[in-house]
């Protein structure tokens, strides 16, 4: 049967010589459909490759994030540094503010000053604007150069409130205590406390500082969370460069892969023109369910891997805003080594039972504010000594020397907290804060502390799209979503994500390690 005579329309006989219709025409080639045909198979060709790349990290990272739920940021939390305090023994002090910040060496006013007792002393303890982080005892005025194990043992008594603490060994860097942060204040000795969480703390060797602090469930959970999903290991400080590189590179890749699956899973899905069986899905096997979990979950994979490259801040887009040493300076208002108050004053106005005092300028206006356990703070004028309130009119003008050149759109005292400033997982933001909104071409948002004046966060508008992207759409930081919803949220996205990933492993495997078909040898006769 001719090609001719199929083209005419004559009828074909089947079996039985029951009447078949003719085959069906072949819908023509357009250049459009010719174009997408090749762009198909590019996609598939990449989403390929490249996810069997990538497909194994996207496991660990998917399982690793779930890890995540529950563990905190590594840091001394704010409600563990009150407790690890006791009452400022006044009758130590000894030493003026102004003799411990000339002892300090410091040039002028610092970043941060406190007075606090540690292992059983007073200690202004001072954060300068370079970096430097020096202590001075405040019974005999000296500064503080070595501290032996036999004070940092001292230190952690005073820190647990427990006659049980035992060393463990001096160090410079682990797990915990590598990133740069750390580098004015190691070595470090180590210490364990003993106490119902088999707590660990680091003493700096050089201002008996407590910087970090680690329970067994912190270091039970870092083998399982961080570092498979940050590779949050020390080598991050000798390789930074190739760190990054490969954070950006993988969590790219990632991303590409994610998009492409999506294109190629939405293209192959056929709802209405069934394939074979009236199967909606051309695949089968480990293909099939590849195919339906990414349709499921593709989506949010895509956006995880994308929100993770964005996290390493390309191109320098997106960092978090600081205000320069300049602008805080400007906001003290003074930049002399010094504060009028006295010790024998500081004595005299404090009230019973506080744990720290801080020291600060703000417009030109020395302040002292006292800290208590149940976290409220008391301010004083330093120079007279008397009760001082920040009013929000003064804290707004304060806050111009800022942001000097801008006007001001807006203010509010905030009570309760807002999607941009709320608690998170042990990111804790304290209530009441003030805020000032500038027209500045930055959009700046300043929040401060109305009890102290203290600068708490700069937000620009990149800092806030950034919030979007990485704390909202990575993190799942909502403020309407929290606690048990938000577990259960991750969970379900995080094991869909899995599903996804560790059948593109399989896939992948099974490409990779399929046998070679076998040719036959022809034999001649």
């Amino acid at each position: 049967m001719n090609k001719a005579f199929l083209n005419s329309g004559a009828t074909v006989l089947g079996e039985g010589g029951a009447q078949s219709p003719p085959p069906r025409a072949r819908r023509p080639v357009t250049p459009l459909r010719r174009v997408w045909r090749h762009v198909d198979h590019w996609i598939m060709l990449l989403h390929r490759w490249i996810g069997i790349i990538v497909c194994l990290l996207a496991v660990v990272w998917s399982l690793s994030g779930i890890a995540l739920i529950y563990i905190v940021e590594p840091k001394v939390m704010d409600a563990e540094y009150r407790a690890s305090l006791n009452p400022i023994d006044w009758s130590q002090v000894q030493t003026d503010p102004s003799a411990a910040l000339k002892t300090a060496g410091l040039k002028g006013f610092p970043q941060r000053m406190r007075l606090e007792m540690s292992g059983g002393r007073p200690v202004y303890f001072f954060t300068d604007w370079n970096g430097d982080q020096p202590a001075v005892f405040a019974d005999t005025g000296q500064k503080i150069t070595d501290v032996d194990q036999t004070r940092a043992l001292a230190i952690a008594r005073g820190y647990t409130h427990s006659d049980r603490p035992t060393y463990i060994r001096r160090l410079g860097s682990d797990n915990w205590v590598f990133e740069a942060k750390y580098d004015k204040l190691r070595p470090f000795h180590l210490v364990a406390l003993h106490d119902d969480v088999d707590r660990r703390i680091y003493v700096s060797a050089r201002t008996g500082a407590v910087p970090m602090d680690t329970s067994a469930h912190d270091r039970f959970w870092i083998w399982f969370a961080r570092i498979p999903h940050l590779i949050d290991l020390p080598v991050q400080r000798s390789a930074a460069g190739p760190w990054r590189a490969f954070f950006l590179w993988s969590t790219g890749l990632a991303a590409v892969v994610g998009m492409s699956g999506l294109v190629l899973g939405v293209v192959r899905l056929s709802l209405v023109k069934r394939y074979a069986e009236g199967r909606v899905s051309p695949f089968r096997g480990w293909m099939l369910w590849h195919h339906i979990l990414g349709l499921i979950g593709g989506i949010t994979l895509f956006t995880w891997a994308g929100t993770a490259w964005i996290y390493m801040h390309p191109g320098h887009w997106l960092e978090a805003s600081t205000q320069s040493n300049a602008a805080m300076q400007r906001y003290g208002g003074h930049r002399g080594a010094d504060l009028p108050l006295t010790a024998a004053q500081l004595a005299t106005i404090a009230p019973p039972g506080a744990i720290f005092t801080g020291f600060t300028w703000l417009a030109g206006q020395p302040l002292a504010y006292f800290g208590f356990k149940d976290e409220h703070v008391a301010t004083f004028d330093g120079r007279t000594g008397a009760p001082a309130s920040l009013s929000n009119a003064r804290l707004t003008e304060a806050a111009k020397l800022i942001v000097p050149s801008a006007p001001v759109l807006k203010t509010e005292m905030r009570t309760t907290p807002d999607r941009y400033w709320h608690s998170f997982k042990g990111d804790v933001r304290k209530l009441p804060m003030f805020r000032v909104e500038f027209g500045d071409p930055a959009e700046t948002w300043l929040h401060l502390d109305p009890a102290t004046g203290e600068l708490m966060q700069t937000k620009t508008r990149s800092d806030r799209s950034y919030f979007l992207f990485f704390n909202e759409l990575h993190k799942f930081d909502f403020y309407s979503v929290h606690g048990v919803a938000h577990d259960l949220l991750v969970w379900a996205l995080m094991l869909l994500a899995t599903g996804i990933s560790a059948t593109g492993v399989v896939i992948g495997w099974k490409h990779l390690w399929r046998p070679k078909p076998t040719r036959r040898k022809r034999v001649v006769a």
